[in-house]
């Protein structure tokens, strides 16, 4: 899990990055919690649970071949999984969870929460390509069908 915000880990801090690996300062080993795992799979369910609440509730017939709807709950997506992210490791750092051996900064982490709502934009991207034929009640093809046809106009 931690290899999907590990190509991302030069806007948060390499610090930070060996901390959510599990880098204890105490040992200095990788034997601490694995905190990457339990915001990935939160991230996930969130993105699923998105997905589906847009394909099978919020998406009308009337927004048919119109992208918009999409992209705003895909950046609303974004932004409860930048919060999680942020707030996540922030609370890490504010109870002392992370060691004094690694120089991490408050900054550092809202950087990882700008890099959770990244990779929440790709994933979020990769599995409306998957799910929106199979789950979609009313359009099955928001928002590519209307992203083409604007580009072809």
């Amino acid at each position: 899990m931690g290899y999907i915000y590990e190509w991302l880990s030069s806007i948060f801090g390499t610090q930070l990055s060996d901390f959510l690996w599990g880098y204890n300062c105490n040992t200095q080993a990788y034997d601490g919690p694995q905190v990457y795992v339990g915001i990935g799979i939160v991230t996930g369910l969130i993105v699923v649970f998105s997905i589906v609440l847009f394909y099978r509730l919020i998406d009308r017939p009337s927004w048919a071949n119109r992208w918009t709807p999409w992209l705003l709950c895909g950046l609303i997506t974004c932004f409860i999984n930048f919060m999680i992210g942020g707030l996540w490791t922030l609370g890490l750092y504010s109870r002392g969870a992370i060691g004094n051996c690694l120089e991490v900064y408050p900054y550092q982490c809202w950087m990882f929460g700008l890099a959770n709502a990244i990779d929440t934009a790709i994933l979020y991207l990769l599995l409306s390509f998957i799910f929106k034929r199979f789950i979609s009640i009313n359009n099955p093809h928001t928002p590519w069908r209307s992203c083409f046809w604007v580009v072809g106009k």
